[in-house]
């Protein structure tokens, strides 16, 4: 079985003004060590396929209708919902932080019993924020070697009503 099996996913949008399809029939499988990237034009369902698969569509709107999405193995949650830069391979800070800082941190979690909390972390390496860390419920981001902002506070719709609720500044 595949580690990520998505059949025939169908996601609707129930607005005001009527019913978004936004995705429709989508069917794909992952199996261990393969890399999967979701291409298209811009309104496709490429975020939404995203958001449906790790249960983040916004609510009460956004639902699955139809379809399921399966994982085999045993993701821990700190790992499922955290996102360093997506700019690589372009850019070499995310490719540092992506491949080398965030797994060693998460890892890092896991080893002191955090590895089922349910919380959404968000990594850049530089303060372009590519991964959005300021609207995660932790962000991290770079400023330099060994040098991060570590803000708290952030909510699962991407919102901030305000400050974040603490600001840190880390080396090391």
């Amino acid at each position: 079985m595949a580690l990520l099996d998505v059949q025939d996913l169908v996601v609707r949008f129930r607005t005001a003004d009527g019913t978004i399809h936004a995705v429709n029939g989508v069917t794909f499988a992952l199996e261990p060590g393969e890399r999967l990237g979701l291409v298209g034009e811009s309104g496709c369902g490429k975020s939404v396929t995203s958001l449906a698969i790790i249960r983040l569509l916004p609510k009460p709107a956004g639902r699955i209708e139809a379809g399921r999405v399966l994982f085999d193995g045993d993701v821990p949650s700190i790992r499922r919902l955290a996102m360093a830069c997506p700019a690589k391979p372009t850019c070499g800070l995310a490719m540092t932080h992506a491949e080398r800082a965030l797994p060693r941190y998460l890892a890092e979690l896991e080893r002191e019993g955090l590895g089922t909390v349910d919380v959404m972390i968000r990594m850049a390496g530089c303060p372009n924020s590519c991964s959005r860390p300021p609207t995660a419920e932790i962000g991290i981001i770079g400023y330099g070697k060994n040098d991060y902002v570590v803000m708290v506070g952030g909510a699962r719709d991407g919102s901030r009503d305000g400050p974040p609720v603490r600001c840190h500044r880390a080396r090391g």
